[in-house]
């Protein structure tokens, strides 16, 4: 696949032609070209003597094709091989140029579609400023994005929030997940949920990236009863009592499954956890 050419400009060329011709002035130099599309550039300097000598050279640079004029005071041979020269000189400048075109258009092309994309994106560097926020982060997060690229977060839920994801990022914890519980306008309760990744260049850990929703009510009827779950779990695995919890009807026999025992339950009785819950106890 081709390069995509850019519509160079005598400017962008002059800096090139200056420092390669300036040993030889007087000269003048003639860039032209039909592809991708007709251009013309030229650049002199000195006045014009009956003893110059003019060679032509070759130019291509991707999609660019043209052709290069240079006279000089030079012999003809000499000034074969100077055209030739520059002529790789401004190859390389016009294969920089669409070079920086091409990573450009790709730029453009994908800040586009992040902007576009329905899941809220950001990020942030190790700091804590914003580098990027999409349309979606807008709506999700309530926060213009002219109001925090480049900036640290002023609100201070998210920016406590952001600030545990960096904190994971930088001890390699791992998932990197935050929820927040907020109040929407009209006062009812949603949950954020924020999962993030780190970026980086090379070995250096630059900052994260990540995608931020909002959890749906069953969703969030999920996670409250797992939050629930797991604190009544810390609370019985300490507790001095034994506690056994059983299914409430034998689902076969000899009885009811045996759902979980706490280790009060297993210094009291004897029995290893294991023993206790693969099935059931004589």
């Amino acid at each position: 696949m081709s390069v995509s050419t850019i519509s160079p400009t005598t400017e962008s060329l002059s800096a090139a032609v200056e420092s390669y011709c300036g040993p030889l002035k007087p000269y003048s130099v003639v860039l032209s070209s039909k592809r991708p599309v007709p251009w013309r550039a030229a650049w002199a300097t000195g006045p014009e003597q009956p003893d110059l000598q003019t060679a032509t050279a070759p130019v291509c640079a991707g999609e660019f094709v043209g052709v290069l004029t240079l006279t000089c005071a030079a012999h003809e041979a000499s000034a074969a091989v100077l055209a030739r020269g520059l002529a790789v000189l401004l190859e390389r400048e016009l294969a920089w140029q669409q070079q920086q075109a091409s990573l450009q258009t790709s730029h453009d092309q994908l800040s586009a579609l992040l902007q576009a994309t329905p899941l809220a994106l950001y990020s942030l560097t190790l700091e804590g400023l914003v580098k990027h926020w999409n349309t979606a982060a807008e709506q999700t997060l309530g926060l213009p994005r002219a109001d925090v690229v480049g900036q640290k977060l002023e609100d201070a839920q998210l920016n406590a929030a952001f600030a545990a994801l960096r904190h994971n990022l930088k001890s390699g914890q791992t998932p990197i997940t935050q929820q927040i519980n907020q109040l929407r306008p009209d006062g009812t309760a949603r949950m954020l949920e924020l999962k993030a990744a780190p970026f980086s260049e090379g070995a250096q850990l630059l900052g994260l990236v990540g995608v931020a929703r909002e959890l749906t009510a069953d969703e969030q009827r999920l996670r409250l009863a797992e939050q629930q779950r797991s604190l009544l779990e810390s609370v019985l695995a300490f507790a001095n009592d034994s506690v056994l919890i059983t299914e409430a009807e034998p689902s076969d026999a000899p009885g009811p499954r045996i759902l979980y025992a706490n280790e009060a339950f297993t210094r009291t009785t004897g029995y290893t956890l294991d023993e206790v819950l693969v099935g059931h106890l004589p």
